[in-house]
């Protein structure tokens, strides 16, 4: 072998390396560029999602008002009021679930609730669990003597193009004297 030909072995070899190298940034420009594409697609499909937050809650003589407004860009479909089960007491649960067939974008929508109708449904009714029962009508008797506060917790469920969406959760800080509206 003669030297031109070790050179030329070794020019293979290092532009082999830097060949090798330079397809590695390659790859790691595209993955950080395909990660931007992809958080890009994903922030703008959450934009052009609807958006439900609730606004205020106010109490009118036939009842409790619940002010809803759809802050997207697309309407909300099948809309619902649902009560969770970390509501105190949990009889919360079985309220009355209300709702709307859509609430378009931009648009403030009223839900009339009744507050009390999971609890003065679980008090109607017969139960067997009489330790339920009882610890049922311990809260009530201590909420009406105003010892005790109700907290319902509920979130609104949505659906948009076939998904079901849920909104933030709120609570209800209520008492014998009032109540207020809480986001977690």
């Amino acid at each position: 072998m003669n030297q031109w030909q070790i050179i030329g072995g070794i020019l293979s070899i290092i532009g082999t390396l830097a060949m090798f190298y330079g397809s590695y940034l390659q790859a790691e420009n595209d993955e950080k560029f395909q990660t931007n594409v992809k958080s890009f697609v994903q922030e703008e499909q959450e934009q052009n999602r609807p958006n439900l937050v609730v606004l205020s809650l106010s109490s009118t003589p036939a009842g409790s008002v619940l002010h809803v407004k759809n802050v997207g860009k697309r309407p909300a479909k099948k809309v619902r009021v649902v009560f969770t089960e970390d509501s105190v007491p949990s009889a919360f649960v079985s309220n009355l679930i209300v709702g709307a067939a859509e609430i378009p974008n931009g648009v403030e929508y009223q839900f009339r609730i009744d507050l009390f109708s999971g609890i003065k449904l679980l008090t109607s009714l017969p139960n067997n669990d009489k330790i339920y029962r009882e610890a049922l009508q311990n809260s009530i008797k201590k909420f009406e003597a105003g010892e005790m506060a109700f907290i319902p917790r509920f979130q609104l469920e949505y659906e948009f193009e076939g998904e079901t969406i849920k909104s933030s959760k709120y609570f209800i800080v209520m008492s014998k004297s009032g109540f207020a509206l809480n986001k977690e």
